[in-house]
């Protein structure tokens, strides 16, 4: 196991995660059982979207909250989906990757979805 500033991977399995103790278990589990793991604190990340073409293909697990602004973490949210694109793009596989986690964004702010609906007019 190691800590990463950026994709730069070191094992095939990438954890790419907010909260630096909420996935403590995790990694003891995946310790206790030697499974080779990177970690991806995305706080501390930073990336080259034209290094990712480049490298070994990796497994990335995204479990970045899009709540994370509520604990002073919001810029790593735009930052997760730019890098998860990028790594799609360059043919990483990713759970949990930029269309589902742009899905989950938006529904967690139902009100911005609302005001760009367009209008129904009353049918009375």
């Amino acid at each position: 196991m190691s800590a990463v500033m950026s994709v730069v991977a070191t094992h095939p399995l990438v954890i790419h995660y907010e909260h630096p103790r909420w996935f403590d278990r995790l990694f003891a589990e995946l310790d206790r059982r030697g499974v080779p793991y990177t970690k991806s604190l995305a706080s501390h990340h930073v990336f080259d979207p034209a290094l990712e073409a480049g490298r070994d293909r990796h497994l990335i697990f995204n479990r970045m909250s899009p709540s994370a602004w509520r604990r002073g973490e919001g810029s790593a949210i735009g930052h997760t989906l730019a890098w998860l694109q990028s790594v799609e793009r360059a043919g990483h596989r990713v759970i949990n990757g930029a269309r589902g986690f742009s899905a989950f964004i938006n529904r967690r702010k139902p009100g911005r979805l609302a005001n760009s609906a367009p209008l129904m007019p009353s049918s009375t």
